[in-house]
């Protein structure tokens, strides 16, 4: 592990110039235009605004697209913004505002009258001697010239104390901060590391950090993965998270521990298969579940006798004698008889056999009822 002290423009340009990148475990941008202010009025106070965590491998890491618009891709191995990347991000916007990537300026003012920043209303905008904070930044501002532009003489008796404030802002490119380079070549410690870091409102657990890798490697992943997650909360089977995860490491061969599914092996087209296994399992699990009575037989579940296969006549029942939802599922009262659903899925060849051990069917089948299961009220 190494660290350093850097002018706070350094990693900035870095990050700009693709040096730097976002890990595909990383959230999105999710800072208000409040905490962009509130970061530049510390740095101007000289307040300590934490350090950056960047992370050094030799693995081939999933990156996601940064907020900014990177001019250049490295030759070299980039580094991984780990702990940071709100703040590297705000600076980058208001240092460079062209690289905002979604090409919507970032208005950040200075007062110099009070050295307030503020993020200025549609009236304030008038206001000469609010003068924007990326114009101060710029190396080679003529600071008198700003001045002059807003309207201020020479003579005038607070010319050069506001110089002097006009410097101040400036000289935030030279806040030193600090920059500390984490190396490992163990995805699952540098995920735990970055859990651990993340202590600012909800922590991110494990799952999150797989669910946003997924999305790095398997386009529509997420949104295929969150539809499903809906659909059960639609009819009374809000799972956890992190058992729909652990499951779908099971059926992927990684093992149960669900971290493994953004190993290197493991490509947009492995998650898209090993999802599809698990939806499939948890609408059977969901059906066996409720109804009890239209358990299917093991002989229309099985191909060979070995690989489970599970046929659309029954993923997902339909209840006779109630409304259909949109998904395709519903309940009625206690004695209802089942049908399957007119829209119910192919079926999906789930291939534990050719990858994991065996027992892994029943270990899989303990663990679909049990995260189902636990959705169910006592009195059903």
């Amino acid at each position: 592990m190494k660290q350093s002290n850097e002018p706070v423009v350094s990693p900035v340009e870095d990050l700009l110039q693709g040096k730097i990148v976002i890990p595909s475990i990383q959230r999105d941008f999710v800072w208000m235009r409040t905490d962009v202010r509130d970061l530049f009025d510390s740095l101007y106070r000289g307040y300590p605004v934490g350090a950056l965590l960047l992370w050094e491998t030799n693995l081939e890491v999933p990156f996601r697209t940064a907020a900014v618009v990177q001019s250049a891709t490295s030759r070299r191995k980039p580094l991984y913004l780990l702990d940071g990347q709100q703040r590297l991000t705000s600076l980058a916007w208001v240092y460079r505002p062209e690289s905002k990537a979604d090409g919507r300026f970032i208005d950040l003012r200075f007062d110099v009258r009070t050295e307030e920043f503020v993020n200025p209303s549609a009236v304030q905008r008038k206001d000469p001697l609010l003068i924007p904070v990326s114009t101060i930044l710029q190396e080679g501002v003529q600071f008198y010239e700003l001045l002059m532009d807003a309207g201020v003489e020479m003579g005038h008796p607070d010319f050069r104390e506001w110089t002097k404030r006009l410097q101040r802002v400036n000289d935030i490119r030279k806040q030193q901060i600090v920059v500390i380079t984490y190396s490992s070549d163990d995805y699952e410690e540098v995920a735990e590391v970055f859990a651990r870091l993340n202590k600012g409102g909800r922590r991110l657990s494990k799952g999150d950090l797989v669910y946003s890798a997924i999305a790095a490697r398997w386009a529509e992943g997420l949104q295929t993965m969150d539809a499903f997650h809906d659909e059960l909360r639609d009819v009374g089977f809000g799972l956890d998270r992190e058992a729909v995860l652990r499951l779908m490491s099971l059926l992927a061969g990684t093992t149960a521990r669900h971290i493994k599914l953004i190993g290197s092996t493991m490509d947009g087209a492995a998650l898209k298969e090993a999802w599809q296994a698990t939806e499939t399992a948890l609408r059977l699990a969901v059906d066996i579940t409720v109804r009890g009575s239209c358990s299917p037989r093991r002989s229309d579940c099985c191909a060979g006798g070995s690989t489970p296969r599970w046929p659309s006549a029954i993923t997902p029942f339909r209840w006779k004698g109630s409304s259909t939802p949109k998904h395709g599922w519903s309940r009625s009262g206690r004695g209802s008889t089942c049908s399957p659903s007119s829209s119910a899925v192919p079926s999906v060849r789930v291939p534990w056999t050719a990858r994991s051990t065996r027992g892994t069917w029943s270990r899989s089948t303990r663990l679909i009822l049990s995260s189902v299961s636990s959705t169910l009220p006592h009195s059903r």
